[in-house]
């Protein structure tokens, strides 16, 4: 990076009035020294009050300094003197969007677009306002305008079929999402969207291939792994979704839709106290969860507590669009517990009979990979000496059978749970360098006639972890990782 002295012999050729400070202030900037940057600019308005550019620039210095009140004053003194400056509509379409004054940021945007019509990026920046109002015929405009100004702008492509879902055009969404892809394959969110098609039309298997192929792009995507999860959830493939909502509580642990659906599984499977810390869970991170009052009232309904059960519903009716229940309020008068507990389910959208728990016979292996999952990781025979330690602190000696850049298959005498936490500790014969991995296990075997397990370890989105291992097979001779 440029120190601030290189700059400074093109500097002094400005000679010392407003633009000289103006590109001092720009070069305290790239060394991210904002409050000198700042003192810059004020002197150059010191030099020229009438100096436009420099309101800007002050402007966008309080923004990232999150100064928001003071970035408007300055770009409506910008504005005031050259009422053109379209940079400083767009720092106020910023700024307003950050105050959470949509209005206020549509009107900024808008004013910059009635002076240049072709700015892709505002027209784009308009389609996602529209889209938080819900305006879905203006977003689509917006985005529409956005891809005729910038065909390549991939991103663009993925949100209006975003849009397009909301219309019902999903033959028109799927079309677009193959454009971005095909503009950048590399975009894990077109594959997200893809997944959330399919996953409307029950397509499961579609969808998780989809989210599959996101989170290969971006094994750190929490979403991607939720939405995976809720795949498995309706297949009732209850293991696997939970290792998918461990890893994505893993990367972000206040997802309240994470909380939301490990006690949905929970509840299934009858571990009714478990299940109702993780509601509680989910509406600490997000109390307008109106679903997860109602599956609270679920169960304190099968728990007999009809007070309780009468308490989460109309917490969950509030929050909903009926608000309330006049029929369940009357029968709860005349002490007709159970029904009007009953009303207030089918107020809500849900049966009037209480969901029973499953008698659920958990597997001891997730599925198998499909061909393509096993194309995308490419796995290796290697057998080397590991050390592994589960979360309770045990330490027990292994050896590896094949590794990937993803995943690694232990034999082991040692039995663990599919859903173990384990860390994966190993040295390189080459360079004695130690490598540390965090897994979950995910397969569990042994053959017939032998004491010796085989488990099957995910290798959980660490950035670290996983660009550690990846150095490691490398030295191991895997150069094609």
């Amino acid at each position: 990076m440029k120190k601030k002295n290189d700059y400074v012999p093109k500097i002094r050729s400005l000679g010392s009035g407003a633009l000289a400070r103006l590109a001092l202030a720009q070069t305290y900037v790239v060394e991210g020294d904002y409050a000198k940057a700042g003192e810059e600019c004020f002197a150059a308005l010191d030099l020229d009050k009438r100096c436009a550019p420099a309101h800007v620039f002050l402007g966008w210095i309080h923004v990232q300094e999150r100064r928001y009140d003071e970035a408007i004053r300055a770009c409506e003194s910008a504005l005031g003197l050259d009422a053109s400056m379209t940079m400083a509509y767009s720092l106020l379409c910023h700024v307003y969007t950050e105050k959470g004054e949509t209005a206020k940021a549509i009107a900024a945007c808008e004013a910059g677009l009635a002076i240049d019509g072709k700015d892709a990026a505002g027209h784009y920046a308009l389609g996602e306002l529209y889209v938080g109002e819900k305006n879905y015929g203006k977003a689509a405009e917006a985005f529409q305008r956005t891809i005729r100004y910038n065909p390549q702008m991939a991103m663009a492509y993925f949100k209006l079929a975003n849009v397009y879902q909301e219309l019902d055009r999903e033959s028109d969404a799927i079309a677009l999402v193959e454009t971005a892809l095909s503009l950048n394959p590399m975009l894990p969110r077109p594959h997200m969207t893809l997944g959330d098609i399919y996953f409307t039309d029950a397509n499961y298997a579609a969808a998780l291939n989809e989210y599959h192929q996101a989170l290969h792009i971006s094994p750190g995507l929490a979403e991607g792994h939720f939405k995976a999860a809720a795949v498995h959830f309706q297949l009732e493939q209850y293991l696997e979704a939970l290792i998918e909502l461990r890893i994505a509580l893993r990367i972000n642990a206040k997802m309240p839709e994470c909380h939301h659906l490990l006690g949905q599984i929970y509840q299934r499977l009858g571990e009714l106290e478990v299940a109702k810390s993780h509601y509680h869970a989910a509406l600490s991170f997000n109390s307008q969860l109106f679903s997860a009052y109602a599956d609270l009232g679920d169960i304190a309904a099968m728990q007999e507590d009809h007070g309780e059960a009468r308490t989460q519903y109309l917490a969950a009716l509030k929050l909903s669009p009926k608000h309330d229940c006049r029929e369940g309020d009357q029968l709860w008068d005349q002490g007709s517990y159970d029904q009007a507990l009953a009303q207030y389910r089918i107020a809500l959208g849900r049966s009037a009979e209480l969901p029973q728990p499953e008698s659920v016979q958990r597997e001891t292996a997730i599925p198998t990979e499909s061909a393509s999952d096993r194309r995308r990781h490419t796995r290796y025979l290697f057998t080397h000496p590991v050390h592994l330690a589960e979360s309770a602190g045990q330490d027990f000696a292994a050896e590896t059978l094949n590794v990937s850049k993803e995943g690694v298959q232990i034999l082991t005498d040692k039995k663990l749970d599919i859903g173990s936490e384990v860390q994966i500790r190993t040295k390189s014969e080459i360079t004695g360098e130690l490598t540390t991995v965090d897994g979950i296990v995910v397969n569990l075997a042994r053959d017939e006639g032998q004491k010796n397990y085989r488990l099957g370890i995910k290798l959980l989105p660490e950035p670290a972890g996983l660009r550690a291992w990846g150095d490691f097979l490398e030295l191991s001779g895997f150069f094609d990782i």
